[in-house]
């Protein structure tokens, strides 16, 4: 049987642009964070804070 995992991402700016963050978690079948992470940019749109936390979630996640 195959494993559930759930994966999420979000990035927001106040204004935009203006101060932005990301994040992402992966958690496992039961629902129970066992990955996340988050940071700030700085000055940015709330596109490219989007698209960085799902970046950075694929980099995260990606297969070796």
């Amino acid at each position: 049987m195959l494993e559930r995992v759930v994966a999420a991402c979000d990035g927001a700016s106040k204004g935009n642009p203006g101060p932005a963050g990301w994040a992402w978690v992966v958690a496992d079948g039961a629902e129970t964070p066992t990955r996340w992470e988050a940071g700030a940019l700085g000055t940015a749109t709330n596109n490219v804070a989007e698209l960085t936390a799902l970046e950075r979630l694929l980099t995260a996640i990606a297969p070796d």
